[in-house]
């Protein structure tokens, strides 16, 4: 047998040293836990791991693996998490068990392991090609690609979107129903257009400043105003009785 040279030993060092060692992979959800409630899932690496035979063998299912959700402790954009979503997973250079149970405060690791398995953590929005879903092909609604959109639902038909368009025009679309729920609510507008089919208002009380012009038949607890009669109508100045219809 020939002796190593030093080059092919270091290779096979260096391979061995690094075999275990992870960076950042692509993954699959395979567990959303307790419905994202503490951000936490189960993935499975995307790419299998390559034999020296030449052969692949998939890797284990790494648990309880913490979600990145944009957001700061009183602020967030929060979203579901489905079984099968892809995402990346990076991997921490030291244990990170303490932090995940911890309250976010400095902690000491729990052993010498770096950039291990068991240490990921996922963050969202990681697409094959194909089913990327910045694609106005996956989407129901007309979709450009230079808006900035918040979607949900994308490809149902519940998709749901705020649309701030590359014209600065901001859109709101949905299927169904769009809710404000505030004590307050002022608009600043030169003009506004409410195109309906049917509007109901329910206040206590309504003030117009200005001139109020309708074109239409206008009823008052059903007297419509336009064409009602009144009993007691003679010449002169004198006052009319009440309507009649």
């Amino acid at each position: 047998m020939n002796d190593m040279g030093f080059e092919e030993f270091f290779k096979i060092m260096h391979r061995t040293s690094t075999a275990n060692m992870y960076t950042a992979i692509p993954c699959r959800v395979v567990a959303v836990q307790n419905n994202l409630r503490r951000q936490v899932v189960d993935v499975q690496p995307l790419i299998e791991i390559y034999l020296q035979d030449g052969t692949t063998e998939e890797h284990p299912v790494i648990l309880s693996v913490p979600v990145v959700l944009p957001g700061s402790s009183r602020s967030q954009v929060s979203f579901p998490v489905f079984v099968g979503d892809t995402v990346l997973c990076i991997f921490c250079q030291r244990g990170i068990d303490n932090f995940k149970i911890g309250t976010g405060q400095p902690l000491s690791s729990t052993d010498f392991r770096r950039f291990d398995k068991r240490d990921a953590v996922a963050i969202p929005g990681l697409f094959p090609f194909s089913r990327a879903v910045n694609n106005p092909d996956l989407r129901t609604r007309p979709h450009n690609t230079f808006d900035m959109v918040v979607s949900h639902n994308i490809g149902t038909a519940g998709e749901t979107e705020i649309r701030l368009k590359e014209s600065g025009d901001i859109e709101i679309n949905s299927p169904t129903k769009l809710s404000v729920n505030v004590p307050d609510v002022q608009i600043n507008t030169t003009t506004a257009e409410v195109n309906a089919s049917t509007v109901e208002v329910s206040v206590g009380q309504t003030h117009f400043t200005g001139d109020v012009t309708i074109d239409g038949t206008l009823t008052v607890d059903g007297i419509v105003m336009n064409t009602h009669l009144h009993t007691g109508v003679t010449p002169g100045s004198g006052t009319s009785g009440g309507p009649v219809n």
